[in-house]
């Protein structure tokens, strides 16, 4: 069964594209919460200059 399943795997060029894709994801998820999680001081911004939160969100929807 296992020899099956190993022969119907290959990687292909779209399989590293999408483990590629998979890993950037997990990256950008995990530097969001931690914003959430520790607040604006993990950036180095604070609420002294508020359009630093401007530019953090324009960032991150890049």
């Amino acid at each position: 069964m296992l020899k099956n399943l190993r022969s119907r795997f290959v990687i292909t060029p779209w399989v590293i594209w999408l483990g590629f894709l998979g890993v950037i994801l997990l990256a950008g998820l995990v530097s969001g919460i931690l914003v959430f999680w520790k607040g604006l001081r993990i950036t180095n911004l604070t609420d002294l200059v508020p359009w630093g939160l401007w530019i953090t969100n324009a960032l991150s929807s890049l």
